[in-house]
């Protein structure tokens, strides 16, 4: 709590309506010892924005990519030259990733069962910002307000373009319940 009360619930400016920050929800598990998911699921006030993927293997990929070149962030004016990294994804490999996500997303989900969620679908944010930003702050109470994204998009590349086996793996998972999610 007291990483809370340091960093999140300090003083600030009278014109500040809302304070957030980002936790990955499989990763940030304690800060200091201290499990943060229980701290946070005993704020009755808090709210959640749920951010998730509808295509979990691009999801992968980011991760993937971030675990070999150690960046997890781009500023949203980055324009730096990065080394195009081709990957082979094995179908066990993002069945296994897809299941552990969900079962992940559904134990949030019911930890945060009395909190007020908003989901938010990546995708949407990139292809609808207004609309979005605009539930958003709704949803957060909070004056509307032009939202600028202080990231970028790291991943620019196709799918198709970065992982070597990505048509085997689309006809593979064609007609089952993880097609879905590609």
């Amino acid at each position: 709590e007291q990483i809370l009360e340091r960093h999140l619930f300090r003083p600030y400016f009278e014109y500040v309506e809302a304070v957030g920050f980002v936790l990955f929800r499989d990763l940030d598990t304690e800060w200091a010892g201290v499990n943060v998911w229980e701290t946070l699921a005993e704020m009755r006030d808090l709210k959640i924005i749920l951010l998730d993927r509808r295509n979990r293997m691009a999801q992968l990929l980011s991760l993937k990519k971030s675990l070999l070149d150690h960046v997890w962030y781009v500023g949203r004016d980055d324009k730096r030259w990065r080394q195009q990294i081709n990957l082979s994804i094995s179908r066990d490999e993002l069945v296994d990733f897809i299941d552990r996500d969900l079962a992940n997303r559904a134990e949030f989900l019911e930890r945060f069962d009395r909190h007020a969620i908003f989901p938010i679908e990546y995708d949407d944010l990139l292809t609808k910002p207004a609309s979005t930003h605009a539930k958003l702050l709704a949803f957060l109470g909070v004056s509307s307000a032009r939202l600028q994204p202080g990231t970028g998009k790291k991943e620019t590349s196709l799918i198709s373009s970065t992982v070597d086996n990505n048509d085997q793996l689309r006809s593979e998972l064609k007609g089952t319940l993880y097609e879905r999610y590609l």
